[in-house]
């Protein structure tokens, strides 16, 4: 009789929580992933091809493989010279087993996601750029370049995301922050080549995040100021509020202090901000930069 999901799902929650008593019994944790690994061929034989039975369990499968794999890659980061680089050998041919699992059936979205996943669980480093850049390969190879761009961003983003959790050392954050800009930048080539202006803009304005909080404020300005640029030649009232803002912001880290209290103040006196956080916005800015003193001055209107 052939094993049901629920079964499988048993038994692999179980040897989870078994790889921590294999240590404890002096046996090498890898054990428990390689042995299961070699028993998902004859599992899967078991199920006619694109079934859901056969799906999920393939799924599993690459998981094991991806859990293997990583495991590999961990224990690699303390051990040096044969014995570390056997271990990144493992890792990688255990990874490329899992990515080639999808990719033999062209499944292109789940062979990048493979990817990403195997980035995503691996410590910060070469080795996770590495897997993060052969998922937007996978795109690319494809011909599917503004999935690689949007892949690229995701990316990216996720980068500036980790620096918002509390949790996160003041001295990562830059790394965080630098760690992002490769990718964003590309997306932004990508779009660029595509004529994604909107996609663009949007890139420009989290490029402009990542520049203004490492310290590189003319490129800070410079990419806020192409966040506005699409946002004037749109007429978009919802993004032309932050898009001023951004750029008074990144004025003022460059000490125009003046230019900074003009940008603030049309942020302010746009029709999107004024019946929602105007007052708020004023007020904050007016701490900052003495903004009252603009008041009802030729500031008043857009240039």
């Amino acid at each position: 009789t052939s094993p049901s999901d629920d079964d499988y799902t048993s038994t692999e929650a179980q040897g989870d929580a078994d790889v921590g008593g294999c240590e404890s019994l002096g046996k090498d944790p890898a054990t428990y992933f390689e042995e299961s690994v070699k028993l998902y061929p004859t599992l899967l034989s078991k199920y006619a091809r694109g079934s859901n039975q056969f799906k999920k369990n393939q799924q599993s499968y690459v998981d094991l493989l991806v859990k293997l794999g990583t495991f590999y890659a961990g224990r690699a980061e303390g051990r040096e010279g044969a014995a570390k680089q056997n271990n990144l050998k493992l890792a990688e041919a255990t990874f490329e087993k899992a990515a080639a699992i999808f990719r033999a059936e062209g499944d292109l979205e789940k062979t990048a996601t493979t990817y990403k996943v195997i980035a995503d669980d691996l410590s910060e480093g070469d080795l996770k750029d590495t897997y993060y850049k052969r998922a937007a390969a996978e795109y690319h190879k494809a011909g599917k370049i503004e999935a690689e761009a949007a892949y690229l961003a995701v990316v990216g983003r996720r980068y500036i995301a980790r620096v918002r959790n509390l949790t996160v050392r003041l001295g990562d954050r830059v790394l965080y922050y630098n760690k992002a800009i490769p990718y964003l930048s590309e997306a932004l080539r990508l779009y660029q080549q595509l004529g994604k202006q909107q996609e663009g803009a949007s890139i420009h304005q989290s490029l402009g995040t990542v520049y203004l909080n490492v310290g590189r404020h003319d490129e800070a300005l410079a990419s806020y100021k192409s966040a506005l640029d699409y946002s004037l030649s749109t007429n978009d009232t919802k993004l032309l509020p932050r898009d001023h803002y951004n750029v008074g912001r990144a004025l003022e880290n460059k000490g125009d202090k003046d230019g900074a209290k003009k940008r603030l103040w049309i942020s302010s006196m746009l029709p999107e901000q004024r019946n929602t956080m105007r007052k708020s916005f004023v007020s904050w800015a007016n701490s900052r930069l003495n903004l009252s003193q603009l008041a009802g001055r030729e500031m008043q209107k857009p240039v």
